[in-house]
């Protein structure tokens, strides 16, 4: 049997945290912070696309299950999306609604998962 890794997201214990839901392609936390706000942390490991085919897992669906972890999220709420997607983006940016610093990137290359990432970050 191979072995497999897994999600960890480590919450300080004056943070209260309010609910969790997660598979494991993600680990979504809804934490109340000391001032009364909420906020969403999503903590993210999806796959290289070569090692969801070793185990016979199709992108679309690990994609799928990631999107239903988050389905969850407050979408009022401030929300943290972290950790690894295994998709190189290139220069490639998402539309945000928030003032944030410019994306520089030194690597060009945009692999298939980009697109979908792109997508995924434009929706939270």
């Amino acid at each position: 049997m191979g072995t497999r890794g897994g999600l960890a997201t480590y919450v300080r214990n004056s943070l209260q945290v309010e609910s969790t839901t997660g598979n494991e392609y993600c680990l979504a936390i809804k934490l109340r912070l000391p001032n009364s706000q909420r906020v969403n942390i999503a903590n993210v490991y999806l796959p290289p696309t070569s090692s969801l085919a070793k185990r016979g897992i199709a992108e679309a669906h690990a994609t799928a299950q990631l999107e239903l972890a988050l389905e969850g999220i407050q979408p009022q709420l401030l929300t943290i999306l972290c950790g690894d997607f295994n998709a190189r983006i290139g220069t490639l940016a998402p539309t945000l609604d928030t003032m944030h610093p410019t994306r520089t990137a030194c690597d060009t290359h945009v692999c298939p998962r980009a697109k979908w990432l792109m997508y995924l970050c434009n929706l939270h």
